[in-house]
């Protein structure tokens, strides 16, 4: 998390050839059920989703407290 935000990633840590349509195709999905579980509801939810593609640097990071990153 960073924030109140989620970074997720595709084609990591295997390559996949369909990693773009993969994590579009989980964004549209997401959409749907913030809008079913705010019609359930009866509150007003938005997400906002942003998508990038490209190369990336993974790797685990730190001395005391070890965490995955991504760097790209």
């Amino acid at each position: 998390t960073i924030g109140d935000a989620y970074m997720v990633v595709g084609g990591l840590p295997k390559p996949r050839s369909d990693h773009a349509e993969a994590i579009a195709n989980m964004a549209l999905d997401m959409q749907q059920e913030v809008e079913r579980f705010s019609a359930i509801k009866g509150e007003i939810l938005k997400i906002r989703i942003g998508i990038n593609t490209g190369p990336v640097v993974a790797g685990v990071i730190g001395t005391k407290k070890f965490i995955y990153d991504l760097w790209g």
